[in-house]
């Protein structure tokens, strides 16, 4: 049949060309070793049909990936272990950072990592590698998927899950009415008639969420709040309501001014999410009163029944946050499924 030319990736992926003598059985010969396959000229040197791009894979690429990776982690009975193996280290994962912190839940989430890969690479090393797949496999996505889900019930189970409290006649609430009844504010999404937060009468608390164990540093939150008063409030009256915002970043820097939180305040929202009431929120609200000689009503750390200053994180969509974290759910899936297969 003559020479033929066959085109390959080499170690590092770059791709080689070298001619192969092909006899007239269809076989070749590799060093020393005879080798027979199936020849199809029909099929030599085809092109991708119009439309078609490894870049950008279909519909039907997609569900051939998702069939690849459930045959190698479904496959019989070691395919059936390592699925277990992979919702069980999630569930542990998930459980621990939402009832201890994130960082254990990353603790736990590396020791099931190792686990399960050097399980699954123990087979590997004897060969067995139809049992190591499906643990190799699950350890990788231990490390994606751990963190995703880690992430999405803490945020799940601290996000909103209260109810819209709109005032009185369904109009929204004064601001003189937190002076002169107590609201159950923590958790509810408010709806107020007037007001506009004060960006100029910021104060601030900052917090060490955690401390790193080796150097020594805190990983900071810092809770920052402003007066929200009416159009006709002045310097020498009490505040009733303040606007909060509880974030990674500074108050005073430049990277808060450009937040979501910032944005929401100067834009004049009349809604929001109660923060329960804490000893950060307190310190944060003395620190203003203090730096700008205001008034407030009593300022507590727990929930009161009668009238005390409360804290609104003014927000226009209360499920915005859990629809960000489905929408990286769904990030997540795309990811995986178009990349890692």
């Amino acid at each position: 049949m003559g020479d033929r030319v066959l085109h390959t990736k080499g170690w590092h992926g770059v791709l080689e060309t070298c001619k192969i003598k092909v006899a007239s059985d269809a076989s070749v010969r590799f060093d020393g070793r005879k080798v027979s396959f199936a020849m199809d000229d029909s099929t030599e040197n085809t092109p991708l049909k119009g439309g078609e791009s490894r870049a950008n894979p279909g519909f039907g690429d997609y569900l051939n990936a998702i069939g690849k990776y459930l045959f190698i982690l479904l496959d019989r009975t070691w395919g059936i272990f390592g699925f277990i193996a992979l919702c069980s280290a999630l569930t542990i994962i998930t459980v621990t950072a939402v009832c201890v912190n994130f960082f254990s839940g990353c603790a736990a989430m590396v020791v099931c990592f190792a686990c399960v890969f050097c399980y699954g690479t123990s087979y590997a090393a004897n060969g067995q590698y139809k049992n190591a797949a499906p643990f190799c496999l699950a350890g990788l996505l231990i490390i994606g998927g751990g963190v995703l889900c880690a992430q999405f019930f803490i945020k799940y189970n601290t996000g909103y899950n209260g109810h819209e409290l709109f005032g009185p006649n369904n109009a929204g609430y004064p601001l003189s009415y937190f002076a002169q009844h107590p609201v159950d504010v923590p958790g509810n999404y408010v709806h107020l008639s007037e007001g506009a937060a004060k960006t100029d009468m910021i104060g601030s608390f900052e917090e060490c969420l955690h401390k790193l164990p080796v150097v020594g540093s805190c990983i900071n939150r810092f809770y920052c709040v402003v007066p929200f008063v009416s159009t006709t409030w002045k310097a020498t009256d009490v505040v009733t309501l303040w606007a909060g915002s509880y974030l990674a970043t500074d108050c005073s820097t430049p990277q808060f001014l450009h937040s979501a939180d910032y944005l929401q305040w100067i834009t004049g929202v009349q809604r929001g999410i109660g923060f329960a009431p804490s000893e950060s929120w307190k310190h944060a609200i003395s620190n203003a009163v203090t730096k700008h000689g205001l008034k407030t009503l009593p300022v507590l750390d727990s929930v009161s029944n009668s009238p005390q200053a409360q804290v609104l994180h003014m927000v226009t969509d209360p499920f915005a946050e859990k629809s960000h974290n489905w929408s990286m759910v769904r990030r997540f899936e795309f990811v995986t499924i178009r990349h890692l297969f």
